[in-house]
């Protein structure tokens, strides 16, 4: 019957998926001509937005490296190339499948698998955390009802954070009790240290190169868009992307643009358009990057997996 079900489940969400594939084909053939005319208008634009996008495989990459225990074997070129093919192999399911991809090929290239979920895992955290003095600073600049609420309690939230972080730590370290948590200490405080100054700005620097595709993207469309929006959407895009209930994101990352291009002022093809031309350059980049150079290769200082 478990068995049954999970065949049922699995087939469902397939069928969602086929669904909605079949729709965007749809409205894309539908919406046709203003959205060739729209990316007849937009081409440079497409170059830029690439460009961006492969400018962000780089520093995530980078920011991966600083969350490492020992990062002196592993350069941030070639393993941009590792981050680019895992982003597209995102698409072949739910949940970022590319974060075990990655994972898996470098534990057999020298980064054992602990090493790399832990940077993993902090890199997300970080993500996360940065995320919310982004949305704070980006709702502080609308004028929408509630808000600048919404904004400053993001902004309190992110303050509280590094304390609370802080008293965990302490907790678990001179914890005695339960015995589960004393036998897994180690690895709960390794989970929640490791971040320092270098994996911050990166994450940081990761915020503003979105901040500033979408602020790019947008104004070329005619949006009149500030700045604030801009750092608002782009935290959505990435809090969005550590969850991806589905392949590469779609229809979650694309809503965002779309609803966020008709907030603005665009109308939906245009929005439509430059959904698609987003979707497009995020492709374009991460195929480029996966061919532009040789995969990472550190001595194995620990045998594979350990």
């Amino acid at each position: 019957m478990k068995r049954l079900r999970l065949h049922f489940s699995v087939g469902v969400r397939r069928a969602a998926y086929a669904a909605f594939l079949v729709a965007v084909v749809a409205a894309a053939y539908y919406w046709r001509e203003p959205l060739m005319r729209v990316w007849r208008e937009q081409a440079w634009t497409m170059v830029m937005a690439t460009g961006f996008m492969v400018t962000a495989i780089v520093i995530q990459a980078r920011n991966f490296i600083a969350f490492l225990d020992s990062s002196d074997d592993v350069s941030v070129w070639p393993l941009s190339r590792v981050w680019a093919l895992t982003s597209l192999a995102n698409y072949l399911g739910p949940f970022q499948p590319g974060v075990a991809l990655r994972i898996a090929y470098l534990s057999r290239h020298g980064v054992g698998w602990r090493e790399s979920l832990l940077a993993t895992w902090r890199q997300l955290c970080t993500s996360g955390w940065i995320s919310l003095a982004g949305c704070g600073v980006g709702l502080l600049t609308l004028t929408a009802p509630y808000a600048r609420l919404a904004g400053g309690t993001c902004i309190v939230v992110f303050v509280l954070v590094p304390m609370l972080r802080s008293m965990l730590r302490r907790s678990i370290g001179s914890a005695a009790r339960p015995r589960w948590l004393v036998g897994k200490r180690d690895l709960l405080i390794d989970a929640i240290s490791g971040i320092g100054l270098a994996g911050i700005v990166g994450v940081v620097m990761q915020y503003l190169v979105g901040t500033a595709l979408l602020w790019f993207v947008y104004r070329a469309y005619g949006a009149p868009i500030h700045p604030g929006h801009a750092l608002l959407l782009a935290c959505m895009v990435y809090v969005s992307s550590l969850v991806a209930l589905l392949p590469g994101n779609l229809g979650v990352l694309d809503a965002i643009y779309v609803f966020g291009g008709q907030g603005v002022g665009l109308s939906l093809p245009e929005s439509a358009a430059m959904a698609l031309m987003l979707r497009c350059a995020q492709v374009i980049a991460a195929a480029g990057l996966a061919l532009a150079g040789p995969p990472p290769v550190r001595a194995a200082s620990n045998p594979p997996g350990e």
